[in-house]
């Protein structure tokens, strides 16, 4: 990908520049005549016109050339959609179904068009960033998927990774905070000291350096990533002797070293994961954790749900700053000029809704946090959710300060020896994934081979497209799909970025590049699979 970025900018290639073709979103069907007005300045070739009134689409058909229209897209290798919509959910929903349909390439340039006022359009483009990235999100590589799968099959021969369903629900009304490492932490962070015997913590990620620097010791300790620098990052505090007792909370991609530091831990599968797709051939019972990404706070919540509890408490959950320069606690790592993390930045990508003021900045990472936390609340009737967080506004929890929730003496005692006991029992097993993966190398060679006798760039796009649609589509091919789908999604809206961005007599360099770039892709993938 990088190549292929590489080549794209030496051609003239900039991403925020104005774009020569793309998507355009068109908000009222009565614009028929604007919308040819402007498929003649901008060379759009994907239209998706939004019409909530039958009466107003059946006055279009009457008065509006749609077939014109219709030929116009395809003649430039792209599509014509009417989505009848009435509501915003209703709009997310059948914007995702023309991704599968059409390919992501109709996301990698958007424009928006308003014929007429109505609060479905209203929200549409207040929210633009947030549902476009939304469309973009979660989708993994190859590399991520295969590392998690090694880490899977490193676990599984020490460690029990299992569905943990309701295991401690006897404690179900024992309040779980949960705590994020947002910058609200430092607002309360002396309280949730002061009745530290009246709930059980779960220490989120970085938010264990903030816990510890104010003589907090946690119960339990959630992570979620994969990656060795999780581990050497928080190295310091991991092998604090103040940890002996606190229970590892994971998901069964972890870095191993990382699990093998605490003597009590829980693993999870993690839904829609290689690894966890392969663990459920061995044992069909296994039920994976959703709604845990993209951020740890959301591992903490599914997983804490999953084990029994019913109240969790959000504190530093922020999901949001009030500014870029308090982006996280003033006692974590990123205010430490000793620690690599003090080297990361956050811009304030737009602003949500605020849970104790108007609104907050947020980032496209954070704001699918909260979407995800949102999602678990839906699922999830018997959770109550209280945020006491001073970060974005979540649907569906509960807005109220950490000292406002009434906070009885709990004896956890008996939790914590019942926790240790139970996450102290293991049962490893083993995995083998060499079958599993056989299937989507041999869908790989078939797309490399289409690929090469491919003989244009819209002829790349739709052999990428249509073996996503095959990778979804198909029950048999579910592993095949966990692993491939990110990476040609990526490659595929990359590929309409580039061209979008492109005048039309590059098209051709542009090309004999991707073409090179595509089958060198295509070589490294299927030599990982091989394992």
């Amino acid at each position: 990908m990088n190549r292929l970025n590489e080549h794209a900018t030496k051609l003239g290639w900039r991403p925020n520049s104005k774009p020569q073709r793309g998507t355009l979103i068109v908000l009222g069907s009565g614009a028929g005549y604007h919308i040819s007005e402007l498929l003649q300045h901008i060379h759009y070739s994907d239209v998706i016109v939004i019409e909530p009134h039958a009466e107003q689409w059946a006055m279009t058909c009457m008065h509006s050339n749609l077939y014109e229209i219709e030929h116009l897209c395809q003649q430039r290798n792209g599509t014509f959609s009417v989505l009848n919509c009435n509501e915003f959910a209703h709009f997310e929903q059948a914007f995702q179904q023309l991704i599968k349909q059409h390919g992501p390439q109709i996301v990698a340039d958007v424009s928006v068009f308003r014929h007429y006022s109505h609060p479905l359009f209203d929200q549409i483009l207040s929210e633009f960033k947030a549902w476009r990235n939304s469309a973009l999100s979660m989708w993994g590589y190859v590399e991520d998927e295969l590392m998690g799968l090694t880490h899977t099959q490193s676990n599984s021969q020490k460690h029990s990774i299992d569905s943990h369903s309701n295991v401690l629900a006897a404690y179900k009304d024992v309040p779980v905070v949960v705590v994020g490492n947002g910058p609200s932490l430092d607002k309360d962070i002396d309280y949730l000291k002061s009745v530290r015997e009246r709930v059980l913590i779960a220490s989120c990620g970085t938010a264990l350096n903030a816990l510890l620097h104010n003589e907090i010791v946690p119960d339990l300790q959630i992570e979620m990533e994969r990656t060795p620098a999780t581990f050497y990052l928080k190295q310091a505090q991991l092998t604090d002797p103040r940890l002996n007792n606190v229970v590892l909370v994971g998901l069964n991609t972890l870095y191993p070293t990382f699990v093998d530091q605490f003597a009590y831990r829980l693993l999870f599968a993690k839904g829609n994961d290689l690894g966890a797709s392969v663990l459920a051939t061995r044992d069909p019972a296994l039920q994976p954790l959703f709604h845990c990404n993209p951020t740890v706070t959301n591992m903490a919540t599914s997983a804490l749900c999953r084990l029994g509890f019913h109240h969790l408490i959000l504190l530093g959950c922020d999901y949001g700053y009030e500014t870029p320069q308090q982006h996280h606690s003033q006692h974590s790592g990123y205010f430490n000029p000793d620690s690599a993390l003090s080297l990361a930045s956050f811009a304030a990508e737009f602003s949500v809704r605020g849970n104790f003021c108007d609104s907050v900045y947020t980032s496209r990472i954070y704001n699918e946090s909260r979407l995800a936390q949102e999602a678990l609340i839906r699922t999830q009737p018997q959770l109550r959710v209280d945020n006491a967080s001073h970060g974005a506004y979540i649907q569906g929890a509960q807005s109220i300060a950490l000292r406002d929730i009434p906070l009885t003496q709990q004896n956890l005692d008996a939790l914590r020896d019942t926790l240790h006991a139970y996450a102290s029992a293991h049962k490893p097993g083993s995995v083998d994934a060499t079958t599993m993966l056989k299937a989507g190398a041999a869908l790989l060679k078939h797309l490399q081979h289409t690929l090469k006798h491919s003989r244009s760039i819209p002829e790349i796009q739709s052999a990428l497209t249509a073996v996503l649609q095959q990778l979804s589509s198909h029950p048999e091919l579910a592993v095949s799909h966990v692993v491939l789908s990110g990476s040609i999604k990526y490659l595929n809206c990359q590929v309409a970025s580039h061209i979008n961005h492109l005048p039309a007599e590059k098209n051709q360099a542009y090309y004999t590049e991707l073409q090179s770039c595509l089958d060198a892709f295509c070589t490294s993938v299927l030599t990982k699979l091989s394992l």
